[in-house]
């Protein structure tokens, strides 16, 4: 879908609050202008209270974003290249995991909520402003690689309540030795 002569185009999709990382995407961006000439339009999808304040911030940086609203996801599987998520308030981020499922690159914070998705070769996490810069020139002049079927699993349904199921799961060992602290005076620490 995002084969070379693919335009660039760039979004972030999400409820438009100062706390998913709205300003740090907008000083990013400006930095890339400012360092690396990457001169790029954002399209912001999304609502949410601050979304005007945002739109304002954008304009008095002089920042490319243009804030179109809600929209469903699925509507931008064919027409954007790059989702940049700076958000490190997730727990598991879906829009990371759409986005990659759709074949796109995504530039995203090193964060402990977005480890799992550093195994996908289409994620680009940063580390710093520099990195940031780097990522971002890497996606806008490269061909995000195809979802193989290995990783296409790990975005299922199916591998989620496998890890979920294994992740609450315990040895025999183990359940051995607490049932022996239970029968004995000794109690669990």
């Amino acid at each position: 879908v995002f084969g070379p002569s693919a335009e660039p185009s760039v979004y972030f999709i999400g409820k438009m609050l100062w706390s998913k990382g709205l300003g740090s995407l907008m000083e990013l961006i400006k930095y890339a202008e400012e360092s690396a000439s990457l001169g790029i339009k954002v399209d912001m999808y999304g609502g949410g209270p601050n979304k005007d304040e945002a739109s304002e911030k954008a304009n008095t940086l002089g920042v490319d974003m243009e804030f179109h609203g809600p929209v469903d996801h699925a509507a931008l599987g064919m027409s954007h290249k790059i989702f940049i998520n700076p958000s490190t308030s997730e727990v598991l981020c879906t829009t990371v995991a759409e986005a990659l499922a759709m074949g796109k690159f995504v530039i995203l914070p090193s964060h402990p909520s977005n480890d799992f998705f550093a195994q996908f070769p289409n994620c680009l996490p940063y580390s710093s402003k520099e990195e940031f810069v780097g990522n971002l020139y890497y996606a806008l002049t490269h061909s995000p690689e195809p979802l193989s079927k290995e990783y296409s699993y790990a975005l299922s349904w199916e591998a989620a309540t496998k890890r979920f199921e294994s992740s609450g799961c315990i040895t025999v060992a183990e359940a051995e030795a607490v049932e022996n602290a239970l029968s004995t005076d000794a109690g669990l620490e």
